[in-house]
């Protein structure tokens, strides 16, 4: 089989409703083609459809629904009247950047103009994602009581047991499935714990939508005005979308999510986060415009590797599975590159970036095949 014709584009052909399920739905006041819209993206009963349409911000669910947000927000109280040093920690690609602001915003708000609040976000090359042993290790010299993860830990047990051991404590608010052995950690907000109580659909939170429903109990529990939460909003949009979230409860353009990305991936997520955070409007200015420069360079790079990758594939245009490697390729951008290369092969693929001792790589496999 010849290359060329794999890379045409793969159609996906969603059921239409049945003659009842148009009568219910018009019958609840939607119009059919609207239903049928709705149907495509999950949305299947005439009652989740109402409900989706209606969204409204007062029937949001409390964020107490989650498990353990008592236990983070009792604690977080205590850091607060205790003057603590507070290290908000998140991950380096759009929603962990804008979850962390989002938090440390809130944050901001609320500590005492002489206490210490700072963030980590870890180094995508240099230390990957998650906790970091050495990272933690840092916050402690620097006088670190309280960490507060965003977008990130749930796996983290050997990290969360170190910091411990240093006497500071951990709270986790994630979006990623956990192992069934849990980091022992103060608190872990994850509304796919086994035992959350969370319903299915409210489930599909992003790391800045589980950040904001800490900052949401915060703001409540100090009697902070509605809109106060409200507006970390704009914040919660980036990340969902970035994140590319199911746009499904609670989660009611695309220009600033690579940007925010760029950073993590070509130099130092901070930048974003700084970005994010500033109320300087000249500062602001600033740091887009080099988030500008970096993704300009990340489009660059990413074609480039893109030509290189092409090339490779078409020496196998048999295999199932494709692998291409090569020396040194930038690791910042090899995931959207095998993402690219998967969608225009429709196969599983392996992309990875050899070095002086260690390669290190990225998959994206097809819809229905899991890689791992």
């Amino acid at each position: 089989m010849e290359l060329a014709s794999q890379t045409a584009e793969a159609w996906e052909v969603y059921s239409i409703l049945s003659e009842a399920e148009f009568q219910q739905c018009t019958q609840a006041g939607i119009e059919p083609i609207l239903a049928q819209l709705l149907h495509n993206r999950a949305i299947t009963t005439p009652a989740e459809m109402r409900a989706f349409l209606d969204a409204r911000y007062d029937r949001t669910p409390d964020p107490l629904a989650l498990i353990d947000m008592d236990r983070a927000l009792a604690r977080i109280q205590l850091a607060i009247a205790q003057h603590e040093h507070i290290t908000v920690y998140g991950d380096y690609d759009a929603d962990g950047v804008t979850s962390s602001a989002l938090l440390t915003r809130a944050l901001r708000a609320l500590k005492h103009p002489g206490a210490t609040l700072d963030f980590h976000i870890p180094s995508r090359i240099h230390d990957g994602c998650g906790l970091n042993i050495r990272a933690i290790d840092q916050l402690k010299a620097r006088g670190t009581s309280l960490i507060i993860t965003t977008d990130c830990a749930s796996s983290d047990i050997e990290q969360v047991a170190h910091a411990r051991s240093l006497d500071i404590d951990i709270i986790i608010t994630d979006h990623h499935q956990p192992p069934e052995q849990r980091p022992a950690a103060y608190a872990m907000i994850n509304p796919w714990r086994p035992d959350s109580t969370y319903s299915e659909s409210e489930r599909y939170l992003c790391g800045a939508g589980i950040a904001f429903k800490l900052a949401q109990a915060l703001y409540r529990a100090y009697n902070r005005p509605v809109e106060e939460e409200q507006a970390l909003l704009d914040l919660v949009a980036v990340g969902t979308i970035a994140d590319v979230a199911p746009l499904l409860g609670e989660n009611h353009t695309y220009a600033l999510a690579p940007r925010i990305n760029a950073a993590g991936r070509m130099q130092d997520a901070s930048l974003a986060f700084q970005l994010l955070t500033t109320d300087d409007r000249e500062e602001a200015s600033r740091y887009a415009g080099e988030l500008e420069q970096l993704n300009l360079s990340r489009q660059r790079q990413t074609e480039e590797l893109m030509n290189s990758v092409r090339g490779e594939a078409r020496l196998r245009p048999h295999d199932q599975v494709v692998l291409v490697s090569g020396e040194n390729w930038p690791e910042g951008i090899i995931g959207l590159v095998a993402g690219r290369l998967s969608e225009e092969l429709h196969r599983p693929v392996l992309v990875l970036s050899k070095g002086p001792e260690f390669s290190r790589g990225s998959a994206r496999s097809q819809k229905g095949l899991n890689i791992i």
